[in-house]
């Protein structure tokens, strides 16, 4: 009986502009900044599920300086492993 190889799932290895956008959007979702944030709890209270468009991140003064194109802030997102955060 020949054994089977398992294929290894390749995983994709965010850069370092990912990283740097990944722990931006965490931030913002920290016991640090969101407890305090009124302008994200309202967000988060108006929808179901509490979930924020990518699109209110967009307009973020942190967030723009390291990418105003959603395509890379969703890249970026999709490559973080750990965390799931609430964005649409």
């Amino acid at each position: 009986k020949k054994k089977k190889k398992k294929k290894c799932k390749r995983t994709k290895m965010a850069t370092e502009d990912q990283k740097q956008i990944i722990r931006q959007m965490n931030y913002y979702f920290s016991d640090r900044s969101f407890p305090r944030d009124e302008f994200m709890q309202k967000k988060t209270a108006e929808t179901e599920g509490g979930w924020i468009p990518l699109s209110i991140f967009l307009t973020f003064k942190k967030l723009k300086e390291l990418s105003e194109d959603e395509a890379v802030v969703k890249a970026a997102l999709q490559a973080n492993r750990r965390t799931k955060l609430p964005i649409k």
